[in-house]
Order: C-alpha cells, then sequence, then structure tokens
C-alpha cells in the first residue's frame, strides 16, 4: 500500500530544501556577476519567448486555459486563470543558474535533480544554447505537474508550425526515429518530439536557422557529433 502521507512529507521537506538553497544562491548572486547576468538574462528570454509553456493567456494554449464567470450584472465573460501560470515560472520553482566548466565538448547542461541550468563560459551570451536549456526546464516543471500539458503544447505546436515549414512532419520523423533518437540519448540526454518543436519555434521567432536551438546537426543534413548540449 502506498503511503502518500509519506511522499507529501517527502516532498514538502525536498522543496524546502531548494526553497533553501535557491536563497542562499540568490544571496550570493551580488559576488558573482557572471551568475547574475546569466539570471537575468534567462528572466528576459521567459518574458518574450515562452509565454505557451506558461500557458498564458492569448498563446497557442489559450483555449485549454479559457474558463467562464457570471458578472454581478449577469452577463458571462472569458477568463484565463493567472494562478497556474505562475506557478510554470522558473522562478516559482526554485531553479539555480550557474556558468562554469562544463567539459570540453558540453555548452551547457540541465540538471533535473539539482534543477540548475549550468552554462559554460564559452557560451554564457549564447542565445540559442541557453534557450536550448530553459526548454528542458519547462519540460520538467510540465511534467512535475500532469503530462497532460506536455501533449497540448505538442499538439498546439505541430498545429502552430505545420504551415510555417513545409517539410515539419519529415523534421519530426527524422528527430524521433530510433536510429537518431539513440544517438541523441547517447550524447546528451533526452529530446522528445516537443522539444524538438519548441526549438523550431524559437529559431522562426530569432531568426535563426532552423535546428539551431536543439543541436546534435538538426540544422545540418548529417548528425554533428563535436559538441553536446544536455
Amino acid at each position: 500500500m502506498i503511503d502518500y502521507k509519506k511522499l507529501w512529507e517527502e516532498k514538502e521537506k525536498e522543496e524546502a530544501n531548494f526553497r533553501n538553497l535557491n536563497r542562499e544562491w540568490r544571496f550570493n548572486l551580488r559576488n558573482e556577476p557572471e551568475n547574475e547576468k546569466l539570471y537575468n538574462l534567462i528572466c528576459d528570454l521567459e518574458e518574450e519567448y515562452f509565454s505557451d509553456m506558461l500557458y498564458r493567456e492569448n498563446t497557442i494554449v489559450s483555449d485549454y486555459l479559457k474558463a467562464q464567470e457570471t458578472t454581478e450584472d449577469g452577463e458571462i465573460e472569458d477568463y484565463y486563470p493567472s494562478d497556474f501560470s505562475d506557478r510554470l515560472t522558473l522562478s516559482a520553482n526554485q531553479f539555480r543558474y550557474y556558468v562554469e566548466e562544463l567539459g570540453e565538448k558540453t555548452m551547457g547542461s540541465f540538471i533535473p535533480k539539482e534543477r540548475t541550468i549550468k552554462i559554460s563560459p564559452v557560451y554564457a551570451n549564447d542565445k540559442a544554447v541557453v534557450l536550448h536549456e530553459m526548454i528542458h526546464a519547462y519540460e520538467c516543471i510540465l511534467d512535475n505537474i500532469h503530462t497532460i500539458y506536455k501533449e497540448i503544447l505538442l499538439l498546439c505546436l505541430y498545429n502552430d508550425l505545420r504551415d510555417k515549414i513545409p517539410d515539419l512532419q519529415s523534421r519530426v520523423l527524422m528527430h524521433s526515429h530510433q536510429l537518431t533518437n539513440e544517438h541523441v540519448l547517447m550524447a546528451g540526454g533526452l529530446h522528445g518530439a516537443l522539444f524538438l518543436l519548441k526549438t523550431l519555434d524559437l529559431d522562426i521567432k530569432c531568426g535563426f536557422e532552423l535546428g539551431t536551438i536543439c543541436g546534435y546537426g538538426r540544422d545540418k543534413p548529417y548528425i554533428d557529433e563535436t559538441e553536446y548540449l544536455e
């Protein structure tokens, strides 16, 4: 029999630990200018590019948020609960950001168990690298709430992109095929279909060549094994 009380207590203890770590990290930011600069960059990028993954109003997922309420005048109005979106932000989930050496071939790394995003100093100002790791973080947040929210995003992103990218189906197939996806798993972790679609969405918004943010050779007709994003 599952001891839900024990699981809840363990979860609360874990969250308290993350709050303490995050509080200490924020306090030390004044003495760590590179980490502070990365933190500010991530805050800016969150506001500019992740409204859909934050489930905000007037995005491709709006239809899945819309509710109705009756006003004092008896009229029915649409409204969008904001508290859900607030729960999805990186700051609300106690993430921490570090600029540090990661190894010769590693540009960036997302570590779910630590709730950290780490970027190599060489790529600390590389928008594509930072966005790549941020997508991992948002997927992690949605996984912890309910996987249906990732499924909704997958559907909405695909529908939004299919008229913008003529060969979208071929790109998804190539990325998700057993052989190519196995290569990515060996090189740097999980990069599913939702991850690919969001990177393509951001490539378009940032004016990058398609496949740039995803990496792993997705911007080339072959797989580049020389540098890793995790």
